[in-house]
């Protein structure tokens, strides 16, 4: 942890200065030579050192970006960068590149791998194929070697040309690397195998091909218990694996694969799981093939060539004659029986026990037998699970703001033996022993950390999780909560231009640094020469210029100027020259877009906008002149004095002569610039057939209430003026009391005073000139309360009710009726009761007391108000009065069977003064004259099944309805 001391230097705006650390290369990279070819195959080594130590790099070659990788490695120390290549090669020649950033800034270096040849070299054998290969029958045999330089090549088997086959052999070429893969190896393919420079029969290599049958060895196992399968492989990146048995791909929740190693695990082995399984890898760069013998023989299950036991006793049964001998080893080495490890052997078998085994114990083991016919060897994956390490430091700060961070890591080196499942990430204040957790659910080795305090030192740690449990930690360095980059430099020396007596403008340039952030803004101050400072500006200008306001005209002023970014304020800028505000006094500038209005065969219209300065001295007039055709004289219009409207007439031009126009303005100090009106005219009468637009609130349809004004405006274009009509369906309107037309072209108005309902209808504007006419119709709606209801009585009486009906009123008012009011009153009475407010039927059912009379009345109303009632002339007596009911409705069989029918029906709105009401079904076949009672007993119901009909016979059905005294 460095500590960094700065002194500030108080100004009068309150800000400080900070030197800010640049990003830089101290050392940048060299290039590297290959001199002579037996430098292939060394190592090389590229190196700079960065400023400052925090900053983030990365490497890059011919443009592509490296990964860290067995071939690449990637040393970070301090400021020290280096790219260390493994096992140079002379496709690794080209362009490095060290790209580094920090603080939002990215730099970078290049230097280049170079091989020169000073004279042309022979064409040799980098790696030749070994002497002898040996191979298991039924396995793939893979030969390998590599030129010194590109070539073509020959493969021969026992001097005979070797050709590709599929599904046999292949043939491939990498680089300056020559491979065979010869697939199910068997005797035929035992022999010696060539490779050759094609045309030099001296530039070869060989070897020989042996295929062995070595005596079985069997891994042991209890009956039922669970055995893992494992297949070691080489990938980088990490490869994907597939195991399949039988061409059927088998279950992803029993495969693990690890960076070097994938695995099946077989639960409970039976003797129909024995057979041959089958491994493909993959990764983007390719991919492999692998397979893996599983025999059960009786109770236990032998698993060949390779295994993985998860538990550290390792049985292995052996068969030969005669009897064999065993010899375990790892990585080469013999191991024997001592400390923890033990080895017991018999005549048929062979037991490794290692106790309180560790990840040391990880690895393959090799059992090797042998006797005088031969021997064989098999390997045995042996995986030890712990913890996972640490995760790899330092810790990279990426970024750093006042409230959050953002850190980087790498995985660790040693899993423990299980994949990685998460990350647990913790951070504390450096004056404080207690951790606070910040993220535990994720495999990424990057995060960002939020809701840090402004100011505060933080040490993060990061511990990796498998299933074995939580790792060792890694911390980070004490890291404080701000920017990690400092304010801008001041801004260049102020300039004032474009003054006025109470306003300038100041101008500036940009910062020589921004302190690593953007500049977001700048604060200009003024003072009285010698005084004191005022801030100008209380939002930063994002510009390079500001105007100030607000001077008072004669005083002198000086201005500094401020630059923002996120880190703070800048120091003010070298102070500007004073400067004094006053009025510049000068010629008016020149009228803007002056235009013919209109012109006919004497007279031209002139239009224009008043120039956009006066030139400090308010404008006096304008002069308008005029040149005919192509003259070159202008001749003054106005003789007498100054135009002081920005519009002018101009009189007495000849008709059929062509005309120009310019106008210009006068202030105190002389006359401005003329502006010419680029178009020139022909003085004559212009015609135009009439073309009418009517007013948005006019079109096609205009409504009002009774008594409101109606008013319609139009618009016509016509030259000359059109003669205008007024019409309402047939009739034209002229002038009166009520009706005011005025015409003001463009403009044309209608007015009717306080609309009635007669008002409604059609109106049509009809224009006509010379050139044409035109008309437009108008449908104006004038709306009102309805009129009253027709027809009103009443029906159906009875002593307790009545059915009151009527008619739709003549008029709606303009306006769909939304509903009745109903009310009613006794002749004693003078106050009318409420039936209904809100009928929306034109009948209603109003309940009566026996023996009392009644007067109704009825008015509609629509969305304007209830329009005058309608009464009952003579009252209405509450009594039964005993008529004929009405007819049931809707008499209808539902259901129809081979003995049935069902019969509904629904009573009859009027009951004839009597609710009790029943009903007799009658039938008939279809040839019958007589009707035939179906129901034995007087019906109340509203249905009625008939069960006696005959099937395929048909029947006509009849209800009579009865009162019951």
């Amino acid at each position: 942890l460095h500590t960094i001391s700065y002194i500030t230097k108080l100004e009068p705006f309150g800000g400080f200065k900070l030197k800010a650390v640049p990003l830089k290369f101290i050392k940048k990279l060299q290039d590297i030579v290959l001199k002579e070819a037996e430098s292939i195959g060394s190592s090389a080594v590229f190196e700079c050192e960065v400023s400052p130590s925090t900053a983030v790099t990365s490497w890059m070659k011919d443009g592509g970006n490296l990964r860290e990788s067995p071939k690449h490695k990637f040393i970070s120390d301090g400021k020290d960068r280096k790219l260390h290549i493994i096992d140079v090669q002379l496709s690794d020649t080209g362009e490095y590149t060290c790209v580094a950033k920090n603080a939002g800034k990215e730099i970078s270096c290049t230097a280049k791998l170079i091989q020169v040849i000073a004279f042309k070299l022979p064409v040799k054998w980098m790696k030749e194929l070994d002497e002898e290969t040996s191979t298991i029958k039924g396995q793939h045999t893979y030969l390998t070697c590599e030129l010194s330089k590109e070539k073509d090549v020959i493969w021969k088997k026992n001097n005979e040309v070797l050709k590709k086959k599929d599904g046999k052999v292949q043939i491939t070429i990498i680089g300056l690397q020559h491979a065979v893969t010869i697939q199910n190896t068997n005797e035929d393919d035992a022999g010696t195998y060539t490779c050759e420079v094609d045309g030099q029969e001296d530039v070869k290599t060989s070897t020989n091909v042996l295929i062995h049958h070595l005596p079985q060895i069997t891994a042991e196992n209890n009956a039922g218990k669970p055995i893992v399968m494992a297949i070691p492989y080489t990938a980088y990146p990490k490869a994907e694996a597939e195991w399949l048995y039988n061409n059927q791909s088998l279950p992803t929740d029993s495969i693990y694969t690890s960076a070097d190693c994938t695995e099946y695990r077989l639960k409970d082995p039976k003797k129909s799981d024995e057979g041959r399984y089958k491994v493909l890898i993959k990764n983007k760069h390719g991919g492999g093939e692998a397979f893996i013998n599983l025999d059960v023989i009786g109770k236990c299950c032998a698993v060949k060539p390779t295994a993985v036991l998860q538990e550290t006793w390792l049985p292995a049964i052996m068969r030969g004659i005669p009897v064999p001998t065993a010899k375990w080893s790892i990585e080469g080495e013999e191991i024997t029986s001592e400390g923890n490890i033990k080895i017991d052997t018999d005549n048929f078998s062979t037991i490794l026990s290692i106790n309180e085994c560790t990840r040391t114990h990880t690895g393959t083991y090799l059992l090797t037998v042998s006797n005088a016919a031969g021997s064989k060897t098999v390997g045995l994956n042996v995986t030890v699970l712990d913890v996972p390490a640490a995760p790899i430091g330092p810790v990279n700060i990426l970024e750093v703001t006042p409230d959050s961070m953002t850190i980087e890591w790498r995985p660790p080196k040693e899993d423990g033996g299980s994949p990685i499942t998460n990350y647990i990430v913790d951070k504390r204040e450096s004056n404080k022993e207690t951790w606070g957790g910040v993220s535990s659910g994720s495999l990424g080795t990057e995060l960002k950390i939020t809701r840090l305090q402004r100011g505060a030192e933080y040490v993060v740690r990061i511990r990796a999780e498998n299933k074995m449990g939580v790792g060792a930690p890694l911390e980070s360095k004490p890291t404080v909560a701000e920017h990690s980059f400092m304010p801008p430099s001041p801004p260049g020396k102020p300039q004032s231009y474009d003054l006025s007596e109470d306003s300038v403008t100041v101008g500036w340039t940009m910062p020589l640094a921004d302190g690593g952030s953007q500049i977001t803004g700048y604060l200009i101050e003024r003072r009285h020469k010698g005084g004191k400072w005022i801030r100008v500006n209380r939002i930063p200008c994002k510009d390079l210029r500001y105007r100030v306001l607000g001077l008072f005209e004669g005083n002198e002023y000086e201005f500094r100027v401020f630059a923002e970014n996120i880190a703070g304020y800048s120091g003010p800028s070298p102070i500007s020259d004073p400067c004094k505000p006053c009025r510049p006094i000068t010629v008016p500038r020149p009228p803007i877009n002056p235009k013919i209005k209109d012109y006919s065969k004497t007279t031209a219209d002139l239009v224009w906008t008043k120039p956009s300065k006066d030139g400090g001295s308010p404008i006096l007039g304008y002069t308008v002149e005029m040149r005919k055709g192509d003259a070159e004289e202008w001749k003054k219009v106005n003789l007498d004095d100054f135009i002081k409207l920005c519009a002018y007439q101009v009189k007495g031009l000849e008709e059929g002569v062509a005309y120009k126009f310019r106008v210009y303005a006068s202030n105190m100090v002389g006359d401005g610039e003329a502006k010419e009106i680029p178009d020139s005219i022909v003085a004559q009468d212009i015609l135009i057939p009439p073309e009418i637009e009517m007013d948005a609130a006019c079109r096609e349809r205009v409504t009002v209430r009774v008594g409101h004004n109606i008013n319609i405006t139009g618009y016509i274009k016509a030259r000359p003026d059109a003669e205008v009509i007024w019409s309402k369906e047939e009739t034209v309107l002229e002038n009166s009391k009520r009706v005011t037309i005025t015409q003001n072209f463009p403009v044309v108005h209608l007015k009717i005073k306080e609309a009635t309902r007669a008002d409604h209808g059609k109106y049509t504007l009809k224009a006509s000139n010379e050139g044409g006419e035109a008309s437009c119709t108008i449908v104006v709606n004038v709306l009102d309360r309805p009129s009253h209801c027709q027809n009103l009585h009443t029906t159906y009486v009875t002593k307790d009710s009545c059915m009151i009906n009527w008619d739709v009123p003549l008029d709606n008012g303009g306006s769909e009726i939304t509903h009745y009011i109903v009310e009613c009153r006794e002749p004693s009475i003078s106050m009318w009761s409420m039936i209904s407010s809100n009928c929306t039927n034109r009948k209603i059912k109003a309940k009566l007391m026996e023996g009392h009379e009644y007067f109704f009345r009825v008015c509609a109303a629509n969305k304007i108000g209830p329009g005058p009632s309608v009464e009952t002339k003579t009252p209405t007596l509450a009594v039964d009065c005993i008529e004929k009911p009405g007819e049931p409705e809707n008499f209808r069989a539902t259901e129809i069977g081979k003995n049935f029918v069902y019969l509904r029906w629904r009573r009859p709105d009027y009951d004839g003064g009597s609710p009790n009401l029943h009903y007799n079904i009658e039938s008939k076949t279809k040839d019958a004259e007589e009707w035939q009672k179906l129901n034995t007993s007087p019906l109340t119901d509203t249905f009625f099944l008939a069960d006696k009909c005959v099937e395929n016979q048909t029947y006509t059905f009849r209800l009579v309805i009865e009162r019951l005294h």
